[in-house]
């Protein structure tokens, strides 16, 4: 009896399938293209905007601003690429009742409903904001060291596992509240809210997006490390909220979904078998050359030639069958 497969290789199939899925579509990827150089164009052009009537804004320069724009691309890259398309299939599973086939499957429901689907032409926007953030540090003057790129690949990784604890935790609650497209809009809205530094915004908000939506942490630490404004501290704070951010999701889910591996075993061990409907022996159609057929037991059984009584007489006859009408007649009782 072959082992189930591992979360790594679970993971990595439904990957492989997703893309392979995805690329019977190419021509999907020349739209993601348009879209995502629209999308930075416009980011482009308010950066030139604001810098036309400044020449910092709240201490960062135009080429710093540029990598806190790449950095949100690349992100969001992320969030397109595996996180909505997931989020999405699991609110439509729980509005149509489907998700119980995933739930009571051997293996972890969360990381079943986290990678069943990709959307491989989004990550068109990951390797965007990567450019985008090159093309920033060769504008500027001060160097990027080993330790900077290190640190700011460990935050772009807290960064996206961040954002994926938050979009997951918010659909989870569909379980309760079944439709929650609103929340998942308002989400996409307020991730927005990253183009732009933290420290730009008013205090409150500046704290709402540190430690309730740390967006803080996704964005806007990744820019400062490999620009060098930034304090090696908060990359460490950024891994404990990333921990704290993954801990907390975990327990959302199992609390609301209420399943575990182990039960899901137990729950698919213990419910019953379809039982497969056998014909009644008989009713079994038995040939000139036949004279004994198998009832459902595995007994062997004799059918004999049954007799009907008629209504009227009270003789058994043999039961006729059933002669198809010729098409002139079923025209005739047509137009009667």
């Amino acid at each position: 009896m072959s082992q189930p497969a591992g979360p790594v290789r679970l993971a990595g199939l439904h990957l492989k399938l997703g893309v392979l899925n995805e690329l019977q579509y190419r021509a999907n990827f020349w739209v993601q293209l348009v879209n995502s150089v629209v999308a930075l164009g416009t980011g482009i052009v308010a950066i030139v905007v604001v810098f036309s009537h400044t020449d910092t804004l709240g201490g960062w320069s135009a080429a710093e601003l540029l990598t806190v724009m790449g950095v949100h691309l690349a992100i969001g890259g992320v969030l397109k690429t595996l996180v909505q398309p997931n989020i999405w299939r699991l609110l439509e599973d729980v509005q149509e009742g489907t998700l119980d086939y995933t739930l009571t499957r051997p293996a972890d429901s969360q990381l079943l409903v986290s990678v069943r689907e990709v959307s491989l032409w989004s990550s068109v926007d990951i390797f965007i904001g990567i450019g985008v953030v090159v093309y920033a540090l060769n504008r500027m003057t001060s160097d990027v060291g080993a330790a900077e790129v290190l640190g700011f690949l460990l935050a772009l990784v807290c960064g996206a596992l961040i954002i994926y604890a938050i979009w997951i935790s918010a659909a989870t609650f569909a379980f309760k509240a079944v439709r929650i497209d609103n929340l998942i809009q308002l989400l996409n809205g307020v991730y927005e809210a990253g183009c732009w530094p933290v420290g730009i915004y008013p205090g409150w908000l500046r704290g709402a997006l540190t430690f309730i939506l740390p967006l803080a942490f996704a964005i806007t630490v990744p820019a400062e490390i490999v620009s060098g404004r930034v304090n090696w501290w908060w990359l460490a704070l950024g891994v404990v909220v990333t921990v704290i951010a993954l801990i907390g999701c975990r327990l959302i889910w199992r609390w609301v979904s209420g399943t575990t591996p182990v039960q899901a075993l137990e729950i698919g061990a213990a419910a019953p078998k379809a039982a497969i409907p056998l014909p009644r022996p008989d009713r079994c159609r038995v040939s000139p050359g036949t004279r004994r057929a198998v009832s459902a037991s595995g007994r062997s059984y004799s059918p004999s030639r049954r007799r009907q009584p008629t209504r009227r007489s009270g003789r058994a006859r043999r039961v006729a069958p059933v002669r198809r009408q010729s098409p002139r007649a079923q025209g005739q009782i047509w137009q009667s």
